[in-house]
């Protein structure tokens, strides 16, 4: 386990359990998905459950926001992504943000309900 006031990351059942919160800026957006990736490797683990639902995404700046799809797109690194957010407009950027970096949706998945997203990574299909 990575622990930091900001973050933990965790080996769960087959994949790496990223719990992030609070405030960001530009600055923390890097740490939790570095240290997500190392105990992936470590672990030989491929998939990434990302529960981003108590980051105060209140006021992201246009800094915040562009440092944001560099995160993005080192997570394709991982077999699959599901994220756990609160709908509305952080979702919306979330989609946009995979097209605009090219990103294959079905490696890619958000959602709101934690059950949900634990059966679709664990889903060998």
């Amino acid at each position: 386990m990575i622990h930091n006031p900001k973050f933990t990351a965790e080996v769960g059942d087959g994949f790496i359990h990223l719990k992030t919160r609070g405030k960001l800026n530009a600055d923390d957006l890097d740490a939790p998905v570095d240290a997500a990736l190392k105990l992936a490797a470590e672990k030989d683990i491929h998939n990434l459950l990302d529960d981003i639902r108590e980051v105060d995404h209140t006021d992201f700046s246009m800094h915040v926001q562009s440092k944001s799809m560099g995160v993005m797109w080192k997570l394709r690194k991982f077999k699959k992504v599901a994220i756990i957010m609160d709908g509305g407009a952080l979702k919306t950027l979330f989609m946009s943000t995979l097209s605009v970096l090219h990103l294959n949706h079905s490696q890619f998945k958000a959602f709101d309900n934690p059950n949900d997203a634990i059966r679709w990574l664990t889903d060998k299909a």
